[in-house]
């Protein structure tokens, strides 16, 4: 059996039922109706909703998620960028907790851990270090993840929160007689996916998550999507990830052209180190019977000394070797009479211009992920490699420092859980993180709570 609720025109529970029972319920326990926040908002741009029919495409073709992967797996920099994002924010563990007060002298909270056996079984239940591990990578990568929230049998908990790719859903549009996206399309086919391809939530206003609760209590659906998005000024469906400017502005595409450029220059070009003069004198003067030769004993003959020499001068076994010669003078005139002469070439291979734009290419993409370029060693856009110990731990904390708002956003989903499942309204979820340390505090790493 479950129970049925009919919601008057203000959206308040009316009257209910429980299916196949005889006792229907009243609302009119609820006073003073006029005292109860009802969020309200208005329909998101018409831009937006361009070619939008039961769903609203993600991006010109309705495949945003593709196309940012596309661009991504042919960056080394980029893709070690984003991860290196997203194991800032994963940190060392997640524990539940909750501040106690705050130390005026160090500036910091008191923060106490929680050891509740029900908070301890849910997040057990939700497998909770690979969720939020695979909701950071949705959130770093394409500014936005789905938690779906999926509820106990009588609907009085919920009983956990799963994860699927990012990429795979799309928003209803905007419903203008609840006055908020009422659903989710789930689907592993898009842009234009079959009917039997599809999947529908309801979906959740996770900006006003504590007004949803007692909408959610009242409601039968079993399971729902908590939208995460990073916050865009503009857009109200899909939020655009902050480091996306590096595809729109075409640093991404040029860091991601250069190696296709080297290797064009590679496969095109000739590459000569040495030119060996010899001159025709000395065959005859070797071979006493130069003249009788066949031209293909010469051509032998010609041949072995040509690879004898090209042994003695290259391989990584012949640096920096001397070459010794002899050279015979005119016995009329005491003018030197040509004999060997081996010339340097110059590379005209030009790597160095190709190096210094894929640098400044590579240091505009970290810069826009959020990540210092000293981490890796890299200085500013067109500079050197070079850094030091402490430029990598400073930019390290750093990122820590700045990690919180993106922490808090990711688990926007968990102040919803705790209130609809009646856990102590104090509890919230930490991030354990590792932090880089000199050594002359006697160790290279030290744990920190934020």
């Amino acid at each position: 059996m479950s129970l049925k609720v009919q919601f008057d025109s203000n959206g308040f529970p009316a009257l209910g039922y429980i299916e196949g029972g005889a006792t229907v319920f009243s609302a009119a326990a609820i006073e003073n109706k006029g005292n109860v926040v009802k969020a309200d908002s208005v329909s998101p741009n018409k831009e937006e909703e361009q070619g939008a029919s039961r769903w609203v495409n993600w991006g010109t073709g309705n495949d945003f998620p593709i196309q940012v992967y596309k661009d991504i797996k042919q960056n080394g920099i980029a893709s070690r960028a984003l991860k290196l994002k997203v194991d800032m924010l994963y940190g060392k563990r997640l524990i539940p907790c909750r501040v106690k007060g705050f130390d005026p002298n160090g500036g910091k909270e008191i923060v106490e851990f929680v050891d509740d056996p029900n908070i301890n079984e849910f997040l057990k239940r939700s497998n909770v270090d690979q969720l939020r591990n695979r909701l950071i990578h949705d959130f770093v990568f394409l500014g936005q993840c789905f938690p779906i929230l999926h509820l106990n049998a009588d609907r009085s908990k919920i009983a956990m929160v799963d994860h699927d790719k990012g990429g795979k859903f799309r928003y209803a549009p905007f419903d203008k007689s609840k006055r908020r996206i009422d659903e989710v399309f789930r689907s592993a086919n898009w842009p234009t996916p079959s009917e039997d391809q599809l999947d529908v939530f309801k979906c959740l206003d996770s900006f006003h998550y504590y007004l949803e609760i007692d909408r959610v209590r009242y409601e039968d659906e079993m399971r729902y999507v908590f939208p995460v998005r990073t916050y865009d000024i503009v857009n109200d469906y899909y939020s655009i990830a902050i480091w996306n400017t590096v595809r729109e502005n075409g640093w991404l595409a040029n860091s991601n052209s250069i190696p296709k450029i080297i290797q064009s220059i590679i496969k095109n070009s000739m590459t000569i180190k040495y030119h060996i003069r010899i001159p025709l004198s000395y065959w005859k003067g070797q071979f006493d019977n130069w003249e009788r030769m066949k031209p293909e004993d010469r051509t032998q003959v010609i041949n072995a000394k040509l690879q004898e020499i090209n042994d003695f001068l290259t391989g990584v076994d012949n640096p920096m070797k001397s070459f010794i010669s002899h050279y015979a003078t005119d016995p009329q005139t005491g003018k030197e009479v040509a004999g060997w002469q081996i010339d340097a070439l110059e590379d005209k291979m030009k790597y160095d211009a190709w190096n210094s734009v894929s640098t400044a290419a590579s240091a505009e993409i970290m810069f826009a992920i959020g990540i210092n370029p000293a981490i890796f060693g890299l200085g500013n856009p067109g500079g050197e490699l070079k850094s030091g110990g402490s430029d990598i731990r400073e930019s390290w904390l750093t990122m820590i420092a700045s990690a919180q708002g993106e922490r808090d956003t990711i688990y926007s989903w968990w102040p919803f859980v705790r209130e609809y499942n009646g856990y102590p309204s104090d509890v919230e979820l930490r991030t354990v993180d590792q932090v880089l340390t000199t050594l002359d505090q006697g160790k290279g790493t030290a744990k920190t709570l934020s």
